[in-house]
């Protein structure tokens, strides 16, 4: 935690500048990101001290069955609010906020349904090595999309009205109830029960205080019910369902297909393998990473309706930052990945090691590039990211189906799956900053007229 107060420290030298106020801006920028920061390190900090139980008490065929349940979980996420909920942050006044976030909660529940049958079938017709799963799992999943879906508007309303502490509370009780869950139940003897259980039950976790607290000023706004009002809402944000949807469906299906599609070729062992590795990674990225992508959000939605002028050097400088921070761990990782999976997840898990040393660039690439990508939500950036996600899903799954003809094994698959993914996220990062200047010229065309 030092390391990475002492980190944010100079990120505020770069954002704030030399005026006062830019200073002020600099300081709130990086509290915010050390409140949501620090939720983080304890969550990930539980998982991380309980990640080599779970790897004694689940071999890794069972934890490639939880890797498919949740890559599942992750890409019908995406859609059960339709991605209204990012319009929580961008549009101007608290009671449109407030109408965009109880119209998402209404699409949570039919949604989680559907996604919950689309399952189902992924099970019963044997796609993508989803039969690997019982059939129960669909059950698990209808729970887990419900309150997965209800957390995420909860955290775009209160990210808007920088709570950031309660963000934090309820991320620490879900992560730590969930691998309490999970290292309890397999000390029992389940298997991938076991693993299923803790993870619904983990997302049950910490949605009574976030209720609590953020409900009763939501339906000050919304109550009573303006049926003219959600409509008009509803369709001044038609960007984010049209666009939105689509591109980060596409995006979050790029960034969780690979263990399906390492289970349908290399069987549920090895996605186990690859799972792990993702599992590590998931620590920096969710503890610095994803926090940076939260208050950066909302920082340049402040910036973008009041003062556009400094969008381009917050992303400037938070991109100097995170190339930064992210340099020290790669390079560790290039050089000791093997060794330290057989010291803390046990020799069984040698060959995670190997993967992970081999995804390293892949993750510096991501650590990078993906808190950046929320500008196209401010920035209206979302049909570049549309056509850039759509070329990123068919070069994902063009390595493996060239991994398959050629009788690549696991190691070349996913060696060569890591140089693709760097290259995509080179290009995205292009994007972005093409997206940038085009904001910047349109800016600066309205300052003239």
């Amino acid at each position: 935690m030092a390391q990475f107060t002492t980190g944010l420290q100079w990120a505020s030298k770069v954002v704030s500048g030399t005026s006062r106020s830019d200073d002020k801006l600099g300081r709130s920028f990086t509290r915010n990101v050390v409140i949501l920061g620090g939720g983080a390190a304890l969550a990930q900090g539980l998982n991380a001290l309980l990640a080599p139980a779970l790897t004694r008490l689940y071999p890794p065929e069972n934890m490639g069955q939880y890797a498919l349940f949740s890559s599942f979980l992750n890409v019908a996420l995406v859609a059960v609010s339709l991605k209204y909920e990012l319009g929580v942050l961008a549009v101007s006044t608290d009671k449109q906020a407030a109408e965009l976030a109880f119209a998402s909660f209404l699409f949570v529940v039919p949604m989680s349904v559907l996604g919950a049958a689309a399952f189902f079938s992924l099970i019963h017709f044997s796609i993508l090595g989803f039969n690997a799963l019982p059939a129960y799992s669909s059950i698990l999943m209808v729970i887990a999309l419900v309150f997965a879906g209800a957390f995420y508007v909860f955290r775009y309303w209160f990210v808007r009205q920088e709570q950031f502490n309660l963000v934090t509370q309820a991320t620490v009780a879900q992560s730590g109830v969930r691998s309490i869950c999970q290292v309890a139940i397999g000390a029992l003897g389940f298997q991938v029960g076991g693993l299923l259980g803790g993870e619904v039950i983990g997302r049950c976790a910490g949605m009574s205080r976030m209720f609590r607290e953020g409900w009763p000023r939501m339906r000050s706004f919304v109550s009573p019910i303006d049926d003219k009002s959600f409509r008009e809402v509803l369709r001044e944000n038609w960007r984010f369902p049209i666009y939105s949807l689509p591109s980060s469906l596409v995006d979050t299906l790029s960034a969780n297909i690979c263990i399906p599609l390492i289970v349908l070729y290399y069987g549920s062992e090895a996605g186990g393998y690859f799972a792990l590795v993702q599992r590590v990674f998931a620590v920096p990225l969710i503890l610095i990473s994803a926090s940076v992508a939260d208050v950066f959000h909302g920082r340049l939605a402040l910036h973008a309706r009041e003062t556009p002028d400094r969008v381009i050097r917050l992303f400037r400088n938070t991109s100097a930052w995170l190339v930064g921070v992210a340099v020290i761990p790669t390079v560790l990782l290039l050089l000791f990945a093997e060794h330290l999976f057989r010291i803390v997840f046990g020799s069984k898990w040698a060959v995670a090691g190997k993967l992970a040393a081999v995804v390293a660039p892949l993750f510096f690439a991501q650590f990078v590039v993906s808190p950046l990508s929320r500008l196209v939500f401010v920035l209206e950036g979302q049909c570049f990211k549309l056509i850039y996600d759509v070329l990123a899903l068919g070069s994902m799954v063009g390595v493996f189906l060239y991994s398959a003809r050629h009788h690549f094994s696991l190691m070349q698959a996913i060696t060569t799956l890591s140089l693709t993914g760097t290259l995509t996220f080179v290009i995205y990062y292009l994007v972005l900053v093409r997206v940038t200047w085009r904001y910047r010229r349109i800016q600066d065309q309205r300052t003239q007229e």
